[in-house]
């Protein structure tokens, strides 16, 4: 599986949350709380998922915690430039430049 199976990367809502523009806003939890977006919630959703549930999405999340670290801080960087540039081709190589052993988004992508 990859990340574009349940989340889009332009705001479309598919069985995840889109990636798009989420990097540092507040979004409530299904258990009521409210919490912010940053670095910390992002590493969760990839290696914890079920720790944060998003308001409005059920609990059906693959877990991606065979990724290292540094695959994980790639994917970090990249949805934060989402929030700023939105999902653009040039973006997509940019966050995978450094060598990762697996694209988490889709192999089409990563290499246009």
């Amino acid at each position: 599986e990859t990340c574009i199976a349940c989340h889009s990367l332009d705001g479309t809502r598919r069985v995840g949350p889109s990636l798009k523009g989420i990097y540092g806003n507040k979004v409530e939890l299904l258990n009521g709380d409210v919490v912010e977006r940053d670095d910390e919630y992002l590493r969760n959703a990839i290696v914890k998922p079920d720790l944060h549930i998003v308001k409005g999405y059920s609990s059906m999340i693959n877990s991606f915690n065979h990724l290292s670290d540094n695959e994980i801080d790639i994917l970090i960087r990249f949805i934060k430039e989402l929030k700023w540039s939105g999902c653009k081709k040039a973006l997509i190589k940019r966050a995978f430049k450094e060598e990762v052993s697996m694209c988490v988004f889709s192999n089409h992508t990563a290499s246009t």
